[in-house]
């Protein structure tokens, strides 16, 4: 079984926590989680994940500064990005071509939806 890597970039700790009780049962996925941009970013660089979830509201370096240098470096930019928001300004209709959205708060299934249109069924 191939597994799938997944990063989470998310300040909020609840969110973090939702998030791997809802990804923790899938068999081939392996569950990485970042509480700032920063630390996000090089989590990013170090694993090459296959799917990175990304909130854009973050401690020392924002979702957008984040997406920005992952977009524009090799190794980086054919990583799918999925930008978590509830900020009104954030909708499907203004993200960045490439990038895809899941509305904060969301539901179970929606996240699990993501999972699979990008890493596949688990």
């Amino acid at each position: 079984m191939d597994i799938k890597k997944i990063v989470v970039i998310e300040d909020e700790i609840y969110m973090c926590d939702v998030i791997e009780r809802i990804l923790k049962p899938l068999a081939n996925v392996r569950l990485f989680l970042a509480h700032d941009g920063i630390t996000g970013r090089q989590l990013c660089m170090d694993i090459l994940p296959d799917l990175i979830f990304l909130d854009f509201i973050m401690p020392k370096e924002n979702g957008d500064k984040v997406m920005e240098y992952l977009k524009k470096t090799k190794e980086t930019r054919k990583i799918p990005v999925v930008v978590m928001s509830g900020l009104a300004e954030h909708t499907e209709d203004n993200i960045e071509e490439g990038i895809f959205y899941l509305p904060k708060p969301f539901k179970k299934q929606m996240l699990l939806e993501m999972v699979e249109k990008f890493i596949g069924k688990a």
